[in-house]
């Protein structure tokens, strides 16, 4: 409807949307060919025989991601959550990986079947995620757009587990990507025919809120070497916000862009990269509404 709905061409304006309409490919195949309903992994031939869709074959992708890798899922080959035998050992995983790192998604949906519930970082031992308050209201308001397929109450949020090795954990962890794991339907793995039209349809009213949600308030801009205008992978680090717990965040490397969703407020930041002086932001301000834009220019150390 670009051109037609203002609210779309908005969007179209504003962000670059990528669409991933499956990870698990092989996986899919065997659940739509009925080769058996309830297969939830990939088709890696694990105990290396030659013979695939055995029972108990395949590798659990949504265990496979690595962060917390080694306390999630199950080592058991056999195991409907078995992780693999090392992180990111599977080429959906390593295709995952390289999209993420390529484009570093402000935020993202990843739909699983079932529960009409929502699920976002993190519980972890007590411990709760940097931008928990934001999270948690996001989470909470996506859930709320949502309608069940009962009609009469809508989805909810919950807090998943930071150590399973999953999407939602390593995007947040890893590159700060706000991802949500959408469990839509109730009842069954697969659902009746006419039940699916009213399911997505429900769903793209999370679409609708997630996208608004996206334009702000938040701080973005560029980090670019002072002399040049060189674009750079440069990390921008808000102390009094990220733990040890996630990896520092960074600009992404073609143009040096970071977004970062934030409330209204003053913000400490630090920006470095190697072979540049570190420059320190005090009381960034970030305004309510729209997106609140910093660019950095970093100076370039000389060599004696």
């Amino acid at each position: 409807r670009h051109g037609n709905d203002p609210e779309v061409t908005d969007w179209l304006k504003r962000f670059v949307i990528v669409v991933v309409p499956v990870v698990n490919v092989d996986g899919h195949t065997v659940v739509t060919h009925n080769i058996d309903p309830r297969w939830r992994k990939n088709t890696h031939d694990t105990n290396r025989n030659g013979v695939l869709y055995e029972f108990g074959e395949g590798v659990d992708i949504n265990r496979n991601y690595d962060f917390n890798w080694a306390h999630g899922g199950s080592d058991d080959s056999l195991s409907e959550r078995y992780r693999g035998a090392y992180p990111f050992s599977e080429a959906e995983n390593r295709a995952m990986r390289q999209l993420a790192a390529s484009e570093r998604f402000l935020c993202s949906i990843t739909y699983h079947s079932e529960g009409e519930v929502i699920y976002y970082p993190w519980t972890w031992f007590g411990r709760k995620a940097p931008d928990d308050a934001l999270l948690t209201s996001i989470a909470n308001e996506l859930a709320g757009s949502i309608k069940t397929m009962k009609g009469d109450t809508c989805y909810k949020a919950e807090y998943g587990a930071g150590t399973v090795g999953q999407s939602y954990p390593w995007l947040y962890g890893a590159y700060g990507t706000f991802d949500f794991i959408i469990e839509t339907g109730k009842g069954a793995a697969i659902f009746p025919e006419e039940e699916v039209a009213g399911i997505v349809k429900s769903n793209l009213a999370g679409v609708h809120y997630l996208l608004n949600r996206a334009k702000g308030p938040g701080l973005t801009g560029h980090v670019v070497d002072d002399r040049s205008g060189k674009p750079l992978e440069a990390t921008v680090w808000f102390p009094a916000i990220e733990t040890e717990d996630v990896h520092r965040r960074t600009t992404e490397p073609e143009f040096g862009r970071f977004s970062r969703l934030l409330a209204p407020g003053k913000y400490y930041i630090i920006v470095s990269c190697d072979g540049y002086r570190t420059r320190v932001l005090k009381d960034v301000e970030v305004g309510k509404g729209d997106w609140t834009t910093l660019d950095v220019r970093l100076e370039p150390v000389l060599k004696d």
